[in-house]
């Protein structure tokens, strides 16, 4: 993912119409600073495979699971991964508030940091963990936990070489809508982005409405718009339905307001118990 020139390099801004003659004369013209439609890799290679290459622009990935399962700890990883390769990924999240993230991001980086040392077995490796989870609760300051370890600091050290590229954004059920959020990722016009919106059935629209299904689909339209109008690409996590809570294995049918986010979802992203299905 790159920045254009303001050709748009042939590319109509949506609902504007030009003929076929323009844009041809456009494209003639145009210039590219990079790769326009390069992917953004999540760094889990079976998935990047299927999504041969990851990511575009204008793309728009669900994620879809029981409570739980891992959508959250799975979208950071993806995030802090493209963070890693210079796109500024953007973590909208409704339900966790920025420090809680930011300790989950620590705890990915100190199993890094366990591995390259060989400790990725050892039992002192869950007491670390636990102590990033108290300084998510409160309970025992940052510098605290990372003076107790070298790894630890070793985290913090691998995590600020990305973490500027990482956005943490904490939404509001009453306040941040796509609009919203289109005027807060206008700050990144010109860089690579992917937006993260954990979860799309948090998203509020106006006017509101009592129907889920209606806010889903309004609220999933209007992401798919904003990645085509913005370029970026867009990972929106999805809560599974009441039947989905207990069936024995989770499908696109599960999720709450499935036709709409079937509908304009460019690939679906399934998490069960023990495997992701693609």
């Amino acid at each position: 993912m790159s920045s254009t020139t303001a050709t748009t390099n042939g590319r109509a801004r949506r609902g504007e119409m030009r003929t076929a003659l323009t844009t041809l004369a456009e494209l003639h013209e145009a210039t590219i600073d990079g790769p326009y439609d390069s992917s953004c890799a999540t760094g889990f290679s079976p998935l990047d495979d299927v999504l041969s290459g990851g990511l575009r622009p204008g793309e728009v990935l669900l994620v879809g699971g029981k409570p739980g399962v891992g959508k959250t700890i799975a979208c950071l990883q993806w995030a802090r991964n493209m963070a890693r390769q210079g796109v500024v990924a953007i973590y909208l999240c409704y339900e966790h508030d920025p420090v809680t993230l930011l300790a989950r991001l620590l705890a990915c980086e100190l199993g890094e940091v366990a591995r390259a040392a060989g400790r990725q077995r050892d039992l002192g490796l869950e007491e670390l963990q636990g102590r990033l989870r108290d300084v998510a609760a409160g309970v025992l300051t940052l510098r605290e936990a990372l003076d107790s370890d070298p790894m630890l600091e070793e985290a913090e050290r691998q995590f600020v070489a990305y973490a500027d590229r990482l956005v943490l954004f904490q939404g509001s059920g009453a306040r941040t809508n796509v609009p919203s959020i289109g005027d807060a990722l206008s700050r990144y016009t010109g860089e690579p982005v992917v937006l993260f919106v954990d979860y799309v059935q948090k998203v509020p629209v106006v006017p509101e409405t009592a129907l889920e299904s209606e806010r889903v689909s309004r609220v999933i339209e209007s992401l798919k718009e904003l990645a085509l109008e913005q370029n970026i690409g867009v990972v929106a996590v999805a809560a599974a339905d009441q039947d989905g809570l207990t069936a024995r294995r989770l499908h696109l049918h599960h999720f709450r307001g499935s036709t709409a986010l079937a509908y304009e979802a460019d690939g679906v992203v399934v998490l069960n118990e023990k495997l992701a299905v693609v």
